[in-house]
């Protein structure tokens, strides 16, 4: 038998019950040659073939083996959230080395990191809408399940807060007073030795803490200086006249009682006088008015006034300017009317007068019946502290001239 050449088709097998003859081509990997076929037969002898299948008859020679991957090593104990969290300082023998951020697996090549994407995010899925949250301090042991000092509840499911709709639950927060505590507040010393208190104010017993808006310093003040005493100057304490045509008349002083602190006082009352003889026919009674002074019955310090009216009845009200000084008015930043802590004699003394305004020479009359004053001692500091009574001084030479002075609220 001759030896098959390329080419060539060989007999290979038959399978019964079907004449099915396979064959195989000779071939040697380098040419175009069918490698094999297959012919299919009905069976009866003279019949062509239905069919032909190409088969490989025969094996080549082997590849080039491929390049071996290495299985990474993920890590799950470590909990990492963002690529600048990777590990450093790793060397060639941590190859494979991996961990899963989000959606990437981050490798150590051995030397550098490389992302693999895992694929991407799915839609978002159905979640809870909290309707109410809110929480309540237990006494210890009464929770019903206690874990770390808070207990929470769901609702509708246990039943704990009724009338949540499914998928829009309530939530109670439970804390247990004794295991729920915060850190310990500092240790604070008494007030006096705080920076923030002013000791230079000199402290007694009975006074009152206050904040001195002006030093923004806590300070010690005399009880009285927070409150308001009120007095009332009866229509005893008025002396009437009649038929007096002079200036102004004298009725009534009243000495107010020595306070601890530095004051203010504010003044109402009322009074009534009436005109007498024949100039009653032609001028009004607006004439007659009346002055309330401070610390002199001429001199002193205006400090309310008193304006006529048709009636008679005069209405004293707090006024302090006068025609010779019409710009004076009382304010925080100043020292006007302001009768000093402790203040005896005059400087405390309020003088009542009733005044001829009437540029005639007519009569009038004063009756003391119902004539009433009101005096409050409004305190007066803090104030801004100016120094005064320095008067005028001409100072000549050569030489620095410095100064300080303080004032404190109390003393």
């Amino acid at each position: 038998m001759t030896s098959p050449v390329v080419g060539d088709r060989t007999y290979l097998g038959t399978i019964n019950g079907i004449r099915f003859d396979v064959f195989g081509v000779i071939g040697n990997g380098q040419n175009n040659l069918v490698p094999g076929s297959m012919e299919l037969w009905d069976n009866v002898p003279g019949s062509q073939p239905r069919a032909n299948i190409v088969l490989n008859a025969v094996t080549g020679e082997p590849g080039i083996q491929g390049e071996s991957v290495d299985i990474i090593n993920l890590q799950y104990e470590r909990n990492l959230t963002s690529p600048s969290e990777l590990p450093s300082g790793l060397t060639t023998s941590d190859a494979g080395l991996a961990f899963w951020i989000g959606n990437v697996v981050y490798v150590w090549s051995g030397d550098d990191w490389f992302g693999y994407p895992l694929g991407t995010t799915g839609p978002i899925g159905d979640y809870p809408v909290i309707s109410s949250a809110a929480g309540q301090l237990v006494p210890s042991g009464t929770l019903q399940s206690l874990t770390s000092g808070v207990n929470i509840y769901h609702s509708p499911q246990d039943g704990m807060i009724p009338g949540a709709a499914i998928g829009v639950p309530s939530l109670l927060f439970q804390f247990d007073h004794d295991t729920i505590q915060g850190p310990p507040g500092p240790e604070n010393g008494p007030l006096r030795d705080s920076i923030q208190f002013n000791n230079k104010v000199p402290v007694n017993n009975g006074d009152a803490i206050i904040y001195n808006a002006f030093t923004q310093l806590f300070q010690a003040s005399p009880y009285s200086q927070l409150t308001v005493p009120i007095y009332t100057v009866p229509e005893g304490s008025f002396t009437s006249f009649t038929n007096s045509s002079g200036g102004n008349v004298n009725v009534c002083t009243f000495p107010i009682p020595q306070q601890k602190s530095a004051f203010r006082p504010l003044v109402l009352g009322v009074m009534q006088t009436e005109e007498v003889g024949f100039f009653d026919l032609f001028t009004s009674p607006v004439n007659v008015g009346c002055n309330v002074r401070l610390g002199d019955p001429l001199n002193g310090q205006l400090i309310a006034r008193g304006f006529g009216n048709s009636s008679g009845w005069i209405y004293i009200f707090p006024h302090f300017s006068t025609p010779g000084n019409p710009w004076a008015s009382v304010n925080p930043n100043n020292e006007l009317a302001v009768v000093q802590a402790n203040a005896t004699g005059n400087a405390g003394t309020l003088y009542v007068e009733i005044t001829n305004d009437s540029s005639l020479g007519l009569s009038y009359s004063f009756n003391a019946a119902n004539a009433q004053l009101f005096v409050a001692c409004i305190p007066a500091y803090p104030y801004v502290p100016t120094i005064g009574g320095l008067g005028v001084h001409l100072l000549s030479g050569k030489g620095r001239l410095t100064a300080t002075a303080e004032k404190y609220e109390g003393s």
